[in-house]
C-alpha cells in the first residue's frame, strides 16, 4: 500500500535500526490520549499492539483515491512552514496492506474537536465511522493511515519540502513534485 509519512529529518538520520519508530515525547502531549485510543483501535481493528506512538501518514488527499499529500495538506499539519520546512522530509512507503488502519482525516478531525471541547480522553463512538466505508466522503476529504513503525525497505522516496515563504507556494503542489533528498539513507 502506498503511503506518505511528514517526518522529521532526525526521524530517519537519528535511528540506527532498520525499523524506525516514533517516541511518545514526538507527539502532542494534549493530544497522547487521543492518539492512544488510536493505538487500541489499530489493536482492535488490525492486531497486534504498538510498542511505540504511532507513525501517522496519508493513503489519499484531496478527495482522490491514492493522491498523494499537497502543500496545503503539510502546511496545515506543520503551522509556521517557514520555520518548520527545513527540517522535515516526506517519506512515500510501500507498507503491507495488513499493518495500516484507514480512516477518514474528516472525521478524525471532528472526533478530536469534540474530545478536546468536552475534555474526554477518548473519542466518542458516534464517531467510530471514520473506518466506515467509503472513506472518501466528501471532494476535500483525506484518508489517513496509523502504523505502528517504518521498515527502512518501505522507502521508496525521501522527499525534502519546498523551501521558501508558504504565501509564495502553490498549496496545490502535490508532494511527488518535491525535490528528492540527495543521499536518502532509508530509501530503497
Amino acid at each position: 500500500m502506498r503511503l506518505w509519512t511528514l517526518q522529521n529529518r532526525a526521524f530517519l538520520d537519528s535511528q540506527e535500526s532498520s525499523t524506525l519508530t516514533t517516541d511518545w515525547e514526538h507527539t502532542p502531549q494534549n493530544w497522547r490520549d487521543l492518539y492512544r485510543w488510536m493505538c487500541a483501535q489499530w489493536t482492535l481493528r488490525v492486531g497486534g499492539q504498538m510498542a511505540s506512538a504511532p507513525v501517522w501518514g496519508w493513503h489519499s488527499c484531496n478527495g482522490q483515491r491514492g493522491s498523494p499529500p499537497t502543500v496545503g495538506t503539510l502546511a496545515s499539519l506543520m503551522g509556521d512552514w517557514n520555520f518548520h520546512a527545513a527540517s522535515r522530509v516526506v517519506l512515500e512507503l510501500d507498507v503491507p496492506d495488513r499493518l495500516a488502519l484507514l480512516s477518514s482525516y474528516y472525521r478524525w478531525n471532528r472526533a478530536i474537536d469534540d474530545a478536546m471541547e468536552r475534555g474526554l480522553k477518548g473519542i466518542e463512538p458516534k464517531f467510530q465511522n471514520m473506518f466506515d466505508t467509503p472513506l472518501l466522503r466528501d471532494r476535500d476529504d483525506d484518508i489517513q493511515a496509523v502504523i505502528p513503525y517504518v521498515e527502512r525497505n518501505w522507502i521508496i522516496n525521501v522527499r525534502s519540502l519546498p523551501g521558501g515563504d508558504i504565501d509564495g507556494l502553490n498549496w496545490n503542489i502535490p508532494c511527488s513534485r518535491f525535490p528528492r533528498r540527495q543521499k536518502n539513507a532509508g530509501s530503497r
